[in-house]
């Protein structure tokens, strides 16, 4: 199913649908959520899972700032953007980087290869996504009792933070 996420000041969230989505003073109930901008966690509210900014969108562009063909042959170039990105994505989702993390290493890397060449390192992206689709699972009553009304709730998984929602933003 997919959920309109609501963008505030500490969190993206997903709420019940007796709110209204264009009303942000009259948010309801939160089903699930996500801290942003280093708020706490919203007890006894489900989690969606850690958002990077970087999954898809602009990688391509950071890959080609770091590694300009005026540098390289095209060749390299390619090559070399193609390891950028699957170490970028791999520091991401593996070892949980955040952002700045990664701003702060790829900016140190730079100025150690090229110590007399300014480097303006490169920005961050700040766009949320406006919807979240869920991986699905049917209720017990919908597998028992085929000829119910079909019934889904969002597949979750057990964190060490609580519990969280299973699916991509968008």
């Amino acid at each position: 199913m997919v959920y309109k996420l609501i963008k505030t000041d500490n969190y993206l969230l997903v709420v019940d649908d007796s709110v209204h989505p264009y009303d942000s003073s009259k948010v309801g109930n939160p089903l699930a959520h996500l801290p942003i901008n280093g708020s706490p966690i919203l007890e006894g509210v489900d989690l969606l899972p850690p958002y990077s900014r970087h999954q898809e969108d602009g990688l391509e562009e950071l890959a080609e700032v770091n590694y300009p063909i005026d540098d390289w042959t095209e060749e390299q170039c390619l090559v070399r953007r193609l390891a950028f990105k699957a170490g970028y994505k791999k520091a991401r989702e593996k070892y949980k980087y955040t952002d700045e993390d990664m701003r702060k290493a790829i900016s140190h890397a730079y100025k150690q290869a090229r110590p007399d060449t300014e480097y303006e390192p490169f920005p961050l992206f700040h766009q949320y996504p406006t919807e979240f689709e869920t991986e699905d699972v049917l209720t017990p009553s919908q597998i028992f009792y085929p000829n119910d009304v079909p019934y889904s709730s969002p597949k979750t998984i057990i964190t060490a933070q609580g519990v969280q929602w299973v699916g991509k933003y968008k």
